[in-house]
């Protein structure tokens, strides 16, 4: 693990210093979080996680064919403790929070058909594009990059990707998306590396997306559908169908203020969490130009089936973001961030939880 990890540093650095040979935009970033369980939780005690990104997109003419066609390739690689393990949440404190790997995590093309119309097929976060809100990209608690309620089924999301097709049709202000994944991401019996692999319980994870944005507003309402031959968390049987809707939505407001919402709703019959809920609020300019304060609230809802099977938990866990970050230089970004999760991993052993985690994202220049 630690050699594919020195591999893939040295691939960076390679393409940073050689550059590459056809044009095209090249990012490398680092991310850095040093989380420390100050009180509550599992147990008090500290763990350091790392987060390292290599994207490069070309566009198809540099090669001599459409103008209207791009290539995305992305390295993804983590490597650290699980602040889960001391926390005892169900959100996850830390966006960047997986198993230690490196892998190929996207690679895809897309095709622009006309200025209202583009396909994109490959391997693809299904996250990039869906259930995505610009102001609560300040946050790092991982409910606030897509809602609990989604991600508790393990779509084609971080930190591993399936297969997918994806439709986006724009219209003035309007957007549509429509998209087809394969139902289980990677191998689940191997979360080392890269793994495509296609079987016959897999299933489709399919969703759709309908919104509307202008100069930093937005409101959109999706659904999504899983057909995957699983076991049901709430009576361990299985089941081969599970679907769910969400409503997201973002705004400037007075001054250097924005607020967001998200809401998703899950079949109660077939998930833990059935309902979500998370808002913030962010403001700028605060002791530089181009600094973010903000505070966030997360809360994720056991569904009623599932507590009716397990009537000792409590009912919701509900994370309390308060998160700053400021440009330390053109590379480099400071984000102290504290959160306060109440019953974590909806235990009511477990003490409501006081975290402290100073991020650090540095990105490698071209």
């Amino acid at each position: 693990m630690t050699r594919r990890l020195y591999q893939f540093v040295f691939i960076v650095i390679f393409l940073g210093v050689y550059d590459l040979s056809y044009s095209g935009e090249y990012e490398c970033g680092l991310t850095i979080d040093l989380v420390e369980n100050v009180d509550g939780g599992v147990e008090q005690g500290g763990k350091q996680l790392a987060n390292l990104d290599l994207t490069y997109l070309v566009n198809t003419e540099e090669f001599g064919w459409s103008d209207k066609g791009q290539f995305f390739v992305y390295f993804l690689g983590n490597m650290g403790g699980d602040p889960t393990d001391i926390v005892g949440d169900a959100q996850g404190t830390s966006n960047i929070e997986t198993n230690n790997t490196a892998k190929l995590y996207e690679l895809w093309y897309q095709h622009q058909f006309s200025d209202s119309f583009a396909v994109t097929m490959g391997l693809h976060d299904y996250n990039s594009v869906f259930y995505v809100l610009d102001t609560a990209g300040a946050f790092i608690n991982s409910s606030f990059g897509i809602g609990i309620e989604v991600a508790q089924v393990g779509p084609s999301i971080f930190s591993t990707t399936s297969l997918g097709a994806i439709a986006q049709f724009n219209t003035n202000h309007w957007y549509l998306l429509a998209t087809l994944y394969d139902g289980i991401p990677g191998n689940p019996n191997n979360d080392d590396g890269t793994h495509i692999r296609f079987d016959s319980e897999d299933g489709v994870f399919s969703g759709v997306e309908l919104g509307w944005s202008d100069n930093g507003k937005k409101l959109g309402v999706g659904s999504w559908y899983h057909n995957a031959i699983v076991e049901n968390p709430v009576d361990n049987s299985r089941m081969d169908s599970n679907y769910g809707v969400y409503i997201i939505g973002e705004t400037p407001l007075h001054q250097s203020y924005s607020g967001f919402f998200q809401a998703g709703f899950a079949q109660s019959s077939k998930n833990t969490v059935d309902q979500y809920l998370g808002l913030g609020l962010t403001k700028t300019g605060i002791l530089a130009a181009e600094d973010t304060l903000g505070i966030g609230v997360a809360t994720a809802f056991l569904s009623s089936d599932y507590r009716n099977q397990n009537r000792e938990n409590e009912k919701y866990e509900t994370a309390i973001e308060l998160t700053y970050q400021v440009n330390a230089t053109k590379w480099l970004t400071i984000h102290p961030d504290l959160q306060y999760i109440v019953n974590p991993g909806f235990d009511p052993g477990i003490d409501n939880a006081f975290v402290f985690t100073l991020r650090l994202e540095a990105i490698i220049p071209n």
